[in-house]
C-alpha cells in the first residue's frame, strides 16, 4: 500500500497549536492534514465507508457521489444524481449506498427519489419513486429500509424479510422539521424542544438509544427515544455527528450575516468537556467520524479536503 504525500498549510499548523492550548483535552492528541483530490475543484466528506480509508465525497452543490481512496488517492464516480451528496448512507459491509435522486415534475415541484447503488458492480437500482416529500431511509447491517411519508410503508432490497425490516430504528424529520422516530413499524412525532423548534441533523445514537439533533438558532442537544432526557451540547455545534457514544463532533461556524468569518470543529462529551479540533480560521466544517480508525474527516470552505487523526484520552 502506497501512502499519500500529505500537503500541510499554514492555517492548518495553527489549528494544531490551538489544540495543544486547551486545558481541557477529550483527545489526547489531534494531527491536521490536507488529503489531496485530484479532479475535484470542490470535496466535501459525507460518509466514511466502513472500513474508515474510504469516504464518499460530493461537490459543492450536492450533486454526485464518489469513492475515495485516501491512502490509495484513488477515486471513481459511484453517481451524477442531483442530491446524491444529501445524507446518503453505506450498507455495513460497504457495498451498498442509499443516496437521494432530485429531480422536478412539470409544475417545477422539487421532487425526491432513493435509489441503491452497488458500488462493485456500479449498478444502480431505484428503491422509492419520487414524491414529494423525503421519506426516511436507513441501513440495518446490510438491509436497506424506506419508509414512505405517511409512515404505513416500508420497501427493502435486500436481506430480510419486510416484517423483520419493520422493526429497525430511524429518526427522521417530518415536513414542520419535527423528529420523527419509527420503531417496531410504528412512527410517532418526538418534540423534546419543543414544537415550536425547528429542529436539523438528527441521528441515532451507536447503541439506538438517543438521539442527537440540533435546534435551529438554539444549539445541539441529546435526548432519549422517548424524547425525555435532554441533554444540552452546545450552542456551538451545528451538523452534529456522533463519534462514539458519549462524544460529539460538530463545527462552530461565525459570520457577519452576508460572509462566512470563521469555522472549527470542535468535540464534546456529553459530560460537558469540549476541544477545540482545529482554528476557526482554517473554515473547516462539516465532519464526518469514524471511530474505529480514530478519523475526523472535514472540508475548509473553499473545498479541501482535510482530515483528522485522533488518539483518545484513557478512561480512568
Amino acid at each position: 500500500m502506497k501512502y499519500h504525500c500529505i500537503v500541510r498549510y499554514a492555517f492548518l499548523l495553527c489549528a494544531l497549536v490551538g489544540v495543544q492550548e486547551l486545558r481541557a483535552q477529550l483527545f489526547q492528541s489531534v494531527s491536521v492534514e490536507e488529503v489531496p483530490v485530484a479532479g475535484m475543484e470542490f470535496s466535501r466528506p459525507v460518509s466514511f465507508m466502513p472500513d474508515g480509508h474510504s469516504l464518499l465525497l460530493t461537490s459543492a452543490t450536492q450533486a454526485g457521489l464518489w469513492l475515495y481512496d485516501v491512502e490509495e488517492q484513488q477515486i471513481s464516480q459511484l453517481t451524477d444524481a442531483l442530491g446524491a451528496g444529501s445524507e446518503p448512507v453505506v450498507s455495513a459491509d460497504g457495498n451498498t449506498v442509499i443516496h437521494r435522486t432530485v429531480s422536478f415534475s412539470a409544475a417545477h415541484q422539487r421532487l425526491t427519489a432513493l435509489d441503491v447503488v452497488d458500488v462493485s458492480a456500479r449498478r444502480t437500482e431505484r428503491l422509492l419513486h419520487p414524491q414529494r416529500q423525503v421519506p426516511a431511509y436507513r441501513f440495518s447491517g446490510n438491509t436497506a429500509m424506506a419508509l414512505s411519508p405517511a409512515g404505513d410503508m416500508v420497501y427493502k432490497v435486500r436481506g430480510v424479510a419486510q416484517a423483520d425490516a419493520c422493526q429497525m430504528s430511524m429518526v427522521s424529520l417530518d415536513e414542520d422539521l419535527q423528529l420523527v422516530l419509527t420503531q417496531e413499524g410504528t412512527s410517532r412525532v418526538l418534540s423534546p424542544n419543543g414544537s415550536d423548534a425547528t429542529y436539523l441533523w438528527p441521528s441515532l445514537s451507536p447503541d439506538g438509544r438517543r438521539i442527537l439533533y440540533y435546534v435551529s438558532g438554539v444549539g445541539a442537544y441529546v435526548c432519549s427515544t422517548d424524547g425525555d432526557s435532554v441533554t444540552f451540547v452546545s450552542p456551538h455545534c451545528r451538523a452534529p455527528q456522533w463519534y462514539d457514544g458519549e462524544t460529539v463532533v460538530g463545527m462552530y461556524d461565525t459570520d457577519d450575516t452576508q460572509t462566512l468569518t470563521s469555522s472549527c470543529i470542535m468535540a464534546y462529551r456529553l459530560d460537558g468537556q469540549s476541544q477545540q479540533l482545529t482554528s476557526p480560521s482554517s473554515f473547516t466544517m462539516y465532519p464526518r467520524c469514524h471511530a474505529a480508525s480514530r478519523r475526523i474527516a472535514c472540508c475548509t470552505a473553499d473545498g479541501r479536503l482535510v482530515m483528522l487523526h485522533v488518539e483518545s484520552q484513557p478512561r480512568p
